[in-house]
């Protein structure tokens, strides 16, 4: 069975349909092409495409911009040798982008918050999820241990933190991305 890459945007639309412009498109490619493979992740680095085409993937779905710009207009890019490089890598492998933002945050509970909640193994402890947080309550640590958690947990090299590095945390509210739709907001 084949599918193209619009059949499979259909798809990813129809979980959470949005009535308002969003940044959610095509970036790079057409929808008529037909998949080969399909590479989710959360930044289209040039590294990712790399990875992408060495598996035979032809589909990169990315949460955030291709380009370095939420609105991806391109205005003043044409000259930038760092875009006009990750362009000519994109033409080389064949690879389609397409921009799954918005949608995804629509979902009944955000779908970013939700693959946080459940990288963190925090799922059993979600108190409520709010439209712009979702609260957890977890088992007592420290501030300082928490920030480790999170390092070890998301496999990231730095966490910052602010405040008492002794001071107890079990209720944490979690904020994760925007929310918002395909408007210019001051988050960008």
């Amino acid at each position: 069975m084949t599918i193209t890459i619009g059949q499979v945007i259909d798809r990813l639309l129809e979980q959470a349909p949005v009535n308002e412009p969003t940044v959610d498109s095509v970036r790079v490619g057409s929808p008529q092409t037909e998949v080969t493979g399909i590479v989710v992740v959360f930044l289209a680095t040039q590294a990712v495409i790399e990875q992408a085409a060495a598996l035979g993937a032809n589909l990169i779905i990315s949460h955030e911009g291709t380009f370095y710009r939420h609105q991806e207009d391109m205005k003043g890019g044409q000259d930038d040798p760092v875009i006009n490089e990750k362009r000519e890598l994109l033409d080389r492998t064949g690879i389609a982008i397409y921009r799954y933002h918005d949608h995804i945050h629509h979902y009944k509970t955000d779908g970013i918050m939700i693959g946080l909640i459940n990288a963190l193994g925090w799922a059993p402890y979600v108190e409520e999820h709010l439209p712009a947080a979702t609260i957890v309550h977890i088992p007592h640590m420290t501030l300082e241990r928490t920030g480790q958690y999170l390092k070890e947990q998301l496999q990231i090299p730095f966490v910052r933190v602010v405040g008492e590095t002794e001071m107890p945390c079990t209720r944490i509210g979690l904020l994760a991305g925007y929310r918002g739709g395909g408007a210019w907001h001051s988050h960008c």
